[in-house]
């Protein structure tokens, strides 16, 4: 599926902005700016790269400053904005912008037309920028392409300023240049195929704002590092790369490496979208994005872009839709496997970190993973020796361990439902946190907890009856506590019938929420 944006809406600063499109590359890389390529977050780029160490996501290529100089004339077509102005307002010549398969600008100067393209290489740290200009006349003058990077390298979440700690030196490379700001970052490498100049004018791009930033109350200027300018001369009809990296692509022979890179990326991905025009077959295809290989080699999900890492109930919520659902049962599998095997006294971690250090603060991500595995069972029913041999014992130990009394701040009462927290807890989904306090306070029983608690007891009990261990059975227990359920949080008053969101001391908290769908959505319904 293709989303189209026509000349008044890209030349509309103030609904162009508000647009925004994103190329991933399975290593939790992205490419990612606002419709027009003025960045408006502090987590827009063109190169972030989710970095091993230092760990996590850092903005090296923040943006590119082009222009192409035609008869004498410097035509700008980038953006962004300073204090009080937009510069160099370049989404002037911008007459389409296509977010489809991959990114592509379509600009107009006069008689010429240039169309831009980005795209990221699944599986490697590159970022390939496409240029090709047309001309309308038979005498349309010789064209240069003028590209200015501008460097940010830090971590997504920071800002930075000019400063004398960074290294402004340019040095060759194969058909390019190299750059290394700060030691501990890793190097970048700019390549074109094709003829090209690169001058070396190290500056400094002071106060670049990022309106979206400034909206959320955060710091929002920085400072962009200018190593110099390229310039390229292109031909009518025959189009020219740039790459960013933070590896060296070798050239061998004069070998149009990059362009053969680029045209089996374009085949493979038409292909893709060939075999999916549906709306599922678009949203399977586009859920790929969100499945990282770590560098250990297993798959995890990130849990959003462009932030977010790997989050232990959103990997589990969405994974059989990004996986079993979605013709990518082996992946489902191994992010599956790889959950469980970081269970620890009967928690999935709620946040995992690169450093192994994972954060264990969820009372409902271990539930989630018991519905992950009947997701994938329902899915793939042939795999029932895999969840007995792998899945079994984790849900065990989960059972285990909750009912059992053996998780921090969750304890079962005498009907075998669980309290979970204290008034400065946030242990559901529902965790912001302000001045170091919930903003929803959901102590004691939230009804999606006892959803999932009732549910995942019941599978065990099915699995426990399939797999011959009578000692884990509850068939009684689960008759009773749906009866309990029921009294506990079924409401009747002026707005009608509903549930109550958390049953606390005999009593209930009423605000109306969609947590209260959990108990009739479960594979086990703990509602009638």
């Amino acid at each position: 599926m293709k989303f189209r944006f026509d000349k008044p809406t890209c030349q509309n600063i103030r609904k162009s902005l508000r647009k925004e499109w994103i190329e991933t590359n399975g290593l939790g890389d992205y490419a990612s700016s606002s419709l027009i390529c003025c960045n408006t977050r502090k987590y827009h780029g063109l190169l972030v790269a989710d970095l091993e160490s230092p760990a996590g996501r850092h903005v090296l290529l923040s943006s590119l400053e082009e222009s192409l100089f035609v008869g004498g004339r410097e035509l700008c077509f980038s953006c962004r904005k300073h204090p009080g102005v937009f510069y160099p307002r370049g989404n002037e010549h911008l007459e389409e912008m296509d977010a489809g398969e991959w990114p592509v600008f379509r600009y107009r100067f006069g008689e010429v037309t240039l169309t831009r393209e980005l795209m990221l290489i699944p599986g490697h740290r590159l970022l390939l920028v496409r240029y090709e200009v047309r001309g309308t006349a038979p005498d349309t003058p010789p064209v240069v392409l003028r590209v200015k990077p501008l460097l940010a390298f830090r971590n997504a979440h920071d800002l930075t300023r000019a400063n004398p700690a960074l290294r402004p030196e340019t040095l060759s490379a194969p058909s390019g240049i190299c750059l290394r700001p700060y030691e501990a970052l890793p190097p970048l490498f700019m390549q074109v195929e094709g003829g090209f100049i690169f001058n070396a004018a190290p500056d400094w791009c002071f106060n670049v704002e990022y309106l979206v930033e400034r909206e959320r109350g955060f710091a929002y200027q920085e400072d962009l590092f200018q190593p110099g300018q390229f310039e390229i001369r292109l031909v009518p009809g025959k189009p020219v790369f740039l790459t960013a990296s933070t590896e060296a692509l070798q050239t061998e022979h004069g070998h149009n490496v990059i362009g053969e890179i680029w045209r089996r990326e374009v085949e493979r991905r038409m292909g893709l979208a060939a075999s999916s025009e549906s709306l599922e077959g678009h949203l399977a295809r586009e859920g790929e994005r969100f499945l990282v290989r770590r560098p250990d080699g297993g798959l995890a999900v990130t849990a959003g872009y462009h932030w977010f890492g790997s989050w232990g109930r959103d990997t589990l919520i969405a994974l059989p839709g990004l996986t079993f659902y979605a013709g990518r049962p082996e992946e489902g599998t191994d992010v599956l496997l790889g959950l469980g095997s970081a269970v620890r006294d009967g928690l999935i971690p709620n946040v995992f970190s690169a450093d192994g250090n994972h954060a264990y603060n969820s009372a409902d991500a271990s539930l989630w993973y018991v519905w992950a595995v009947q997701q994938m069972l329902k899915a793939l029913p042939d795999r029932k020796g895999l969840v007995r041999e792998r899945c079994w014992p984790v849900i065990k130990n989960i059972i285990e361990h909750y009912g059992g009394g053996k998780v921090p701040f969750v304890a079962p009462d005498a009907e075998g439902f669980l309290s979970v927290g204290n008034p400065g807890t946030q242990l559901t989904w529902m965790d912001a946190v302000a001045n170091g306090r919930p903003v929803t306070p959901r102590h004691g029983q939230p009804v999606e907890i006892s959803a999932l608690w009732y549910n995942a007891l019941a599978f065990a009990d099915s699995l426990a009856k399939a797999f011959g261990e009578p000692e884990w059975r509850r068939t009684k227990q689960l008759d009773a506590m749906r009866s309990v359920f029921f009294k506990r949080y079924w409401v009747t008053d002026e707005r009608g019938d509903y549930l109550a969101d958390v049953w606390r001391d005999g009593g209930v908290e009423t605000c109306v929420r969609p947590n209260q769908l959990f108990a009739l959505s479960l594979p086990y319904p703990v509602l009638d």
